[in-house]
């Protein structure tokens, strides 16, 4: 409940915040459309054994509206990597049998996003369509559960050209039913794709 809490709070003062500053620009003159795609490396917060990997690559895909002020709308889907643990043994009345199991997650957001100076700042609400797949020897299950989520952001962007730019950015993901966290870091190419 917690989480849905900091969830709503957040997301009140980021729109509130959005709004004050997208009211006080200038009438819009040009709109863009912005791809954004890369990824990282992510750190899960807990873990139940120690064999258990809590590290993972991600990858991520945003496609933005930008119209002439601060404020960007989007959607963005990618690849988390919450936990993975592989070859664990485990013995029973049969014998010692290998164990492999993963925990990922599919985001599904609407993000937000707010240009301060050369640093964005990145909300998405949404859903993660979470995976967990086992497998024992020959035999694999696989169970899957869309769960609500969110994700606070901070991006770096540097200009390589008129519409390349180069960013990095650090990422904190909540995943509310399911009770994870996770602190990306990830490097990432934004094009201009067309605008006018």
């Amino acid at each position: 409940m917690s989480d849905l809490r900091a969830l709503l709070i957040g997301s009140l003062l980021f729109m509130s915040t959005s709004l004050w500053f997208a009211s006080a620009q200038s009438r819009d003159t040009t709109y863009k459309i912005l791809i954004e795609s890369g990824g990282g490396y992510g750190l899960s917060k807990d873990s139940v054994s120690q064999s258990v990997s809590r590290y993972g690559f991600s990858g991520m895909l945003r496609i933005m509206w930008k119209p002439d002020h601060r404020l960007k709308v989007g959607v963005e889907t990618g690849w988390l990597r919450i936990a993975s643990l592989n070859d664990e043994e485990i013995k029973n009345e049969f014998g010692t049998v290998k164990l492999n199991a993963s925990l990922n997650a599919i985001p599904v957001m609407a993000v937000f996003d707010m240009d301060i100076w050369r640093l964005n700042l990145y909300t998405g609400l949404g859903y993660y369509y979470v995976l967990s797949t086992i497998s024992v020897e020959n035999e694999e299950i696989t169970n899957t559960k869309w769960n609500v989520g969110f994700y606070l952001a901070l991006a770096y962007k540097h200009t390589l050209s008129e519409k390349i730019k180069l960013c990095s950015e650090l990422k904190w993901c909540s995943i509310g039913e399911l009770g994870k966290t996770i602190l990306l870091a990830e490097l990432f190419i934004s094009y201009n794709l067309f605008e006018w």
